[in-house]
């Protein structure tokens, strides 16, 4: 019984672990909260071997909404090593969020994180950022609310930063059901061409459905064992006069 147990407890933990694997590795040039679109820099002009280029992503649920933005992503050409350094700078401003028609602004004006984009060492710091419905006149600062993470690559001839913005929605100065399922949201900023632009749909799902499904799986294969016990005929007893 013990020794079946051992086995039961083993099978469950490599099914999890299978699983959490799966997500890390399908994850790991992702963002978890949705897919990255390459966006040119406006300062480029474009159509030259020399663009840098940004990838934007966009999310948003019944809590919060996600922002990414990478300012020197490794989809380069691989002789742009000194070409447009101010490209790869911290951008904290100019940030316009669009809901069913509805703009938001979204800027950090401080200039407080000029020390990190100047490091020549990996680092992660958080900022506030300040959030302004121009139809309510609601302006919220909301602490913390992006993440960047500076990288120094290329022996330190080459940088780039990360922003990854969390905003409540009740930060968005919005009127109750102002975001109706389907509505259109877009991401604008004048650091590069065209606009992210996603439809929302809910919550977000993170990747608990895997672990769902890894307990599912392991949950019948304990079932499926207990049946095959079950199933053994019992040894005949020999009976003697």
């Amino acid at each position: 019984m013990k020794s079946k147990m051992i086995k039961i407890t083993g099978l469950i933990l490599t099914v999890l672990f299978a699983c959490f694997t799966t997500y890390q590795v399908a994850a790991a040039d992702t963002w978890q909260y949705g897919d990255l679109t390459k966006l040119i820099a406006r300062s480029n002009g474009g159509g030259t071997k020399y663009d840098t280029y940004r990838q934007v992503g966009l999310s948003i649920d019944d809590k919060n909404v996600y922002m990414y933005v990478s300012m020197d992503p490794e989809v380069y050409a691989s002789d742009d090593a000194t070409w447009n350094p101010d490209d790869r700078k911290v951008h904290l401003t100019g940030y316009v969020l669009t809901i069913a028609g509805q703009p938001i602004y979204i800027d950090n004006n401080s200039n407080n994180f000029s020390n990190l984009q100047s490091s020549q060492q990996n680092q992660t710091k958080s900022f506030p950022v300040d959030v302004y419905n121009t139809s309510t006149f609601k302006n919220t600062t909301v602490t913390d609310a992006v993440t960047v993470q500076h990288l120094v690559r290329d022996n330190g001839n080459r940088v780039n930063n990360i922003m990854q913005f969390t905003i409540p929605i009740s930060a968005l100065g919005l009127k109750d059901g102002e975001i109706s399922e389907n509505a259109q949201v877009t991401l604008t900023n004048n650091i590069w061409y065209g606009a992210k632009t996603i439809t929302y749909a809910g919550a977000s799902t993170a990747p608990w459905p895997l672990v769902v499904l890894g307990l599912l799986i392991a949950l019948i294969s304990v079932i499926k064992m207990r049946k095959s016990k079950g199933s053994k005929t019992a040894p005949e007893v020999m009976q003697y006069a």
